[in-house]
């Protein structure tokens, strides 16, 4: 598997690992104790990139989302984004988790040292690359960075 990944300096690349993200999060309603992804959120960091991340709940983050085969919607087109833009895949963006999704999913999963049991959840949003991305000059600049625990 072909992984992508573009630095943007030292200064970046210590930022991200630092996890100074410059974001906040409310608390997660208890609604959300099964973990389901409902919806997507964007969030900025002090570099100006914007990470769009699955979530259960409108403000939330994805660090108590779980997707797997059968999910639908934007929390799906999330994932399947940072599948397409971080790890070469030629995923459709359709906001839905079928078996192509699934088995990408398992790459990732397996490179990064998550279980690969095809299911987006906790663990696997803790160790695979996101999607960030920003507008600079009219292009669309993309990186893949893990998504910092400081969320």
């Amino acid at each position: 598997m072909r992984i992508r990944k573009q630095f943007m300096g030292a200064a970046g690349v210590l930022a991200m690992t630092a996890g100074l993200l410059g974001v906040s999060a409310a608390a997660a309603p208890s609604a959300n104790a099964a973990g389901a992804c409902t919806t997507s959120n964007t969030f900025k960091n002090a570099m100006g990139y914007t990470l769009y991340v699955p979530t259960g709940y409108p403000g939330g983050i994805g660090t108590s989302c779980v997707l797997s085969r059968g999910s639908s919607g934007s929390a799906v087109r999330a994932l399947q984004w940072t599948l397409k833009k971080c790890y070469d895949s030629t995923i459709v963006v359709d906001g839905v988790f079928g078996a192509h999704t699934e088995s990408v999913l398992k790459r990732a999963q397996s490179y990064y040292g998550a279980a690969p049991d095809g299911v987006y959840g906790p663990e696997t949003y803790r160790k695979i690359l996101f999607w960030f991305y920003k507008w600079e000059n009219g292009t669309q600049r993309n990186a893949c960075w893990k998504s910092s625990t400081g969320f």
